[in-house]
């Protein structure tokens, strides 16, 4: 094999091992990071058209609990919440580096430092800010000659709109809840299974920002941003999440939450665009996020009770079991693979 082909097949490999078989189950041993942004509005404001507009920024909560193992350290995702309230983000540090003797947090964080650091300084001379990708970019330049590897994800709130922007790069990822609906989810990047695109330290090897996966999203009062790492999005299907939400939103409301689906799960792989645009159109009139209960919400997401916590425990309880079907345990049954981990040696079969 050639030295490419040799990192190739190495970085696979260790993505695989980062999960393993028991009870003819996968567990995902990741961490769990999410965080959460509810679109408050910061009323008109008057464009060079003499057209007035609305403009938003986000109220963010966050959560990350790191596998037991990796605790010590913190885990090996990285996020940033910009203080100005307009930015997100997520990194997630590719585990299998620590077999290297590399810690993975030190890659993913450079990345948010970085990340975080541009939206603030990188602001261009109209005010309006970089765009995610333009963000990622950035981080990625920055972070060159640091060894390691990581997905992303960065999203944004124009000053002057009611648009988010948003760029993920692998299977870190987000979605837009509006009245209880999913009405967008993002779409992961993969080269196979459990071997997301990712940015790394050494360009030769690396992904590219611009591979990043861009989408420009309006908003409105009341939506709720939820953007995770894969131990969020392998460890609980979609309706699981909005399900969580929910629950959470109500327990702090003190009203009864909505009927839970009967069926919790759904597929491994990422719903078709146009098919949630399309079923957006439908709210449901069983949810707590209604517009009369928004200002209410808006308290909430400025409480001590932490909505991303509750969900990410979920995510945290979920990867831990031996018997949950999840959809990273879904998807491994997709592609048929079967890992069998031992003290001395790893066996992948396909």
């Amino acid at each position: 094999k050639t030295v490419k082909e040799s990192q190739l097949a190495t970085s696979m490999a260790l993505r695989v091992l980062s999960g393993f078989k028991s009870r003819n189950r996968f567990v995902q041993l990741g961490s769990a990071t999410l965080l959460l942004g509810c679109a408050v509005s910061m009323g008109p404001r008057l464009l060079s058209t003499k057209a007035a507009t609305s403009s938003f920024k986000l109220i963010s909560q966050t959560a990350s609990i790191p596998h037991p193992e990796k605790a010590d350290k913190g885990g090996e995702d990285a996020f940033f919440v910009s203080k100005n309230g307009y930015a997100v983000g997520v990194a997630d540090g590719v585990g299998g580096w620590a077999s290297q003797g590399v810690d993975p947090s030190i890659y993913s964080k450079s990345l948010m430092k970085w990340a975080d650091s541009f939206v603030t300084s990188g602001a261009k001379e109209d005010g309006s800010f970089p765009s995610p990708k333009e963000v990622i970019d950035f981080a990625w330049k920055k972070s060159m000659g640091i060894l390691g590897s990581s997905t992303a994800v960065v999203a944004i709130m124009h000053k002057d709109s009611n648009i988010l922007s948003t760029a993920n790069l692998g299977d870190s990822g987000f979605m837009l809840v509006r009245r209880g609906k999913m009405i967008y989810r993002s779409m992961e990047q993969t080269k196979g299974f459990n071997f997301p695109f990712q940015l790394g330290g050494d360009p030769r090897y690396s992904d590219k920002s611009i591979d990043s996966f861009e989408k420009d999203i309006n908003v409105e009062k009341g939506d709720v941003l939820i953007v995770g790492s894969d131990g969020l999005f392998d460890n609980m299907f979609d309706q699981e999440i909005l399900s969580a939400l929910e629950e959470s939103l109500a327990t702090s409301l003190k009203v009864e939450p909505p009927k839970r689906p009967t069926n919790m799960e759904g597929p491994s792989k990422r719903p078709i665009l146009e098919e949630l645009e399309k079923s957006a159109a439908k709210f449901s009139s069983d949810t707590t996020m209604k517009p009369e209960n928004y200002e209410k919400i808006l308290k909430v997401f400025g409480s001590n009770h932490n909505l991303a916590m509750d969900i990410a425990k979920i995510a945290s309880i979920n990867g831990k079991s031996k018997t949950k079907n999840t959809p990273f345990a879904a998807s491994a049954k997709e592609h048929r693979f079967l890992v069998q981990i031992t003290t001395w040696q790893w066996t992948l079969l396909k």
